[in-house]
C-alpha cells in the first residue's frame, strides 16, 4: 500500500513551477540553457504513462486522452485510493517518482544539483529510451539520486523538463560530462516577484583557470595566504608595503575581476552590447559592497546610471 495521495494537491504544487515563467542556466561549456515548466508536462514527469494497469492512465498512455483531460479527471478525484493501492505499476512509479516530486525539491535541484551533458550512449549496462535528453540535473537524495532531464525541440531554443526519476544507482550519472553552473536566473520566482539570480563564483574561477590573469595571480597566492577564490582587495591592501609585486598583484586582481564579471553577464546581453573595463569593475565593486548577486536587469540599470554620471 502506498501513502494516500491527493492529485489535486500535486497539481497545485506543480503550478508553483509553471509560474516561474522562465529559467536560465549558464554553464562552463559556454552554453546558456533556457527552459520552463508547462502544465501539460506534469503527467509525463510523474510517469503516469507507465501505469497501464489503471484504465485512466492506460487511456493516456495510448493517447486516447490528452494531458489536460487527464489532469481534469485527476482534479475531480476520479481515481480512488483503493484503485491506486491495487496497482503494482503505480507502487513502482510512486516510489521512484511521485513521492519525490514537489516544487521545493525541484527548486533545490535547480539551485544545488549537478548538471551533466547527457549522452545515452555512455550508459553501458542497459539501453535507455532517454535519447531526447540534452542535459540532466541530479543530486544526492536519501540513499540514491534524483534526476531531472531537459530536452530541446528543433523549433526553438527553449527547453522543457521531460523526465524526472529517482534511482539508487549511478547508471545515469557515471561517465557523463559535468557542466558546472555559472549562473541561475529565474524570472518571477514563486516566493518573490523579483527576478532571482545566483552566481557560482567558485565555478567561475575554475572555468577561467586558463585565463592569463588567473595564472599570474595563482603564482602569488603564497604571499596572500589564501586560495585564488578568496582573494579580496582588503587582503591585497593588508600586504606589507614592501611586499614584492604588490601593485602588480592588485592590477592582475582587478583585471581578473573584470573577466569574471564579463563571464557572468555577457550571456544575458545582446550580441552588440559593449562595456569598458571601468564599467565592469564598477559592477564588481557594487556586488562586493552590497554582498549580493545582481540580476542582469539590475546591472543594466546600474550601468545606465553610471554612464550618465560619467558623461556629465
Amino acid at each position: 500500500m502506498t501513502e494516500s495521495i491527493n492529485f489535486d494537491n500535486v497539481i497545485t504544487e506543480y503550478k508553483k513551477l509553471v509560474n516561474l515563467k522562465n529559467i536560465d542556466l549558464t554553464l562552463d561549456n559556454g552554453n546558456k540553457v533556457s527552459f520552463h515548466f508547462k502544465m501539460s508536462q506534469l503527467p509525463h514527469l510523474l510517469g503516469l504513462q507507465h501505469i497501464k494497469d489503471i484504465p485512466l492512465f492506460f487511456k493516456y498512455s495510448e493517447k486516447h486522452i490528452c494531458a489536460s483531460d487527464l489532469l481534469k479527471e485527476l482534479k475531480k478525484g476520479t481515481l480512488s485510493q483503493m484503485e491506486l493501492d491495487q496497482s503494482d505499476l503505480f507502487k513502482d512509479i510512486y516510489n521512484t517518482r511521485i513521492q519525490y516530486f514537489n516544487s521545493k525539491h525541484i527548486m533545490n535541484l535547480l539551485l544545488n544539483g549537478i548538471v551533466i551533458a547527457f549522452n545515452p550512449s555512455k550508459i553501458k549496462c542497459f539501453e535507455t529510451k532517454l535519447d531526447k535528453i540534452d542535459y540532466m540535473i541530479w543530486e544526492s537524495l536519501e540513499d540514491g539520486y534524483s534526476h531531472l532531464g531537459l530536452g530541446f525541440s528543433v523549433d526553438d531554443d527553449i527547453g522543457h523538463p521531460n523526465t524526472f526519476f529517482y534511482r539508487t544507482d549511478r547508471d545515469y550519472i557515471e561517465e557523463q560530462t559535468i557542466c558546472n553552473k555559472i549562473t541561475v536566473k529565474i524570472k518571477n520566482p514563486e516566493c518573490n516577484e523579483r527576478e532571482f539570480f545566483k552566481i557560482y563564483w567558485e565555478n567561475i574561477c575554475e572555468s577561467l583557470a586558463d585565463n592569463t590573469h588567473y595564472k599570474k595571480l595563482n603564482k602569488h597566492i603564497d604571499l596572500l595566504g589564501c586560495d585564488i577564490n578568496d582573494i579580496t582587495e582588503e587582503k591585497i591592501h593588508n600586504l606589507d608595503p614592501n611586499t614584492p609585486d604588490k601593485e602588480f598583484i592588485r592590477k592582475e586582481f582587478n583585471l581578473f575581476q573584470m573577466d569574471k564579471i564579463k563571464h557572468v553577464y555577457e550571456p544575458y546581453f545582446s550580441a552588440n552590447f559593449r562595456w569598458n573595463n571601468k564599467e565592469k569593475l564598477f559592477i564588481m565593486n557594487k556586488i562586493v559592497e552590497k554582498g549580493e548577486d545582481f540580476p542582469p536587469s539590475a546591472v543594466s540599470v546600474l550601468l545606465n546610471d553610471f554612464r550618465q554620471k560619467e558623461s556629465n
